[in-house]
């Protein structure tokens, strides 16, 4: 390995412009990170228990390979929603192969779309997954599927956690984790999250690397959920 790979396998997770980060060494897969404003980490905060409450009452299972699969988590698919295609084999979104219709977005979540929005240039998200994660959730590497997305779009994800305090009395922090696809020559990453943290990933991220939430294995039974909200481009 010759010393341009060296320093940049070693520094390439701070390889940024402020806060953004280079997976690959040709920039063609990147994360950047920003904040929710203050008044909105405050609300999300105050109001944690009534939007983990709008979760849905069973955890739905996921498609991989065209088999349904229990995951880990709770999650909702609202608004725009690509239709299945056999031939992917393959959606987070679907609980089943019939789930297409369009379900609207919880008043109490739309405050948060709209800010996200606001703050990106070019087309506006209009397709969101909420995940909620219990103090033992986790999510698998996996890609985010892009059957019926916009490619030349980013994909956002807002955290939102409760009770920032405790965590620094468990010693336990959900991370977001990246790491590049077999054969690609990319970048090993991982991102400590945090109530307000909006991370979004731009390029080819997806086509390059998986990405998962490991399980943090807090110690207190309530004070350590999460609530994820993606954000993404539906062509329709």
């Amino acid at each position: 390995m010759d010393l341009y790979n060296k320093i940049w396998n070693i520094f390439s997770s701070s390889n940024s412009n402020g806060d953004y980060y280079n997976l690959t060494k040709d920039g063609t897969s990147s994360i950047s990170l920003s904040e929710l404003s203050d008044e909105l980490k405050i609300l999300a905060e105050t109001s944690f228990d009534e939007l983990f409450n709008l979760k849905p009452k069973v955890k739905n299972k996921v498609i991989v390979h065209n088999k349904e699969v229990e995951v880990n988590r709770y999650y909702m698919s609202y608004l725009n929603v690509p239709e299945y295609n056999e031939t992917e084999k393959k959606s987070y979104m679907y609980s089943d192969k019939t789930l297409n219709f369009e379900k609207e977005l919880p008043d109490k979540f739309k405050v948060f779309f709209d800010y996200i929005n606001s703050e990106k240039t070019g087309k506006k998200y209009n397709q969101v997954i909420i995940n909620w994660y219990e103090k033992t959730g986790s999510i698998k590497y996996h890609a985010d599927c892009q059957e019926g997305l916009d490619k030349n779009e980013p994909i956002t994800i807002l955290t939102l956690e409760e009770n920032t305090s405790q965590k620094k009395i468990d010693g336990k922090h959900w991370s977001l984790t990246f790491k590049p696809k077999k054969d690609i020559d990319g970048k090993r990453a991982n991102f400590r999250t945090h109530n307000g943290m909006i991370l979004t990933m731009n390029g080819r991220t997806q086509e390059t690397h998986v990405h998962g939430i490991p399980c943090a294995k807090f110690k207190h039974p309530r004070n350590n959920r999460r609530i994820s909200i993606s954000f993404r481009v539906c062509e329709k």
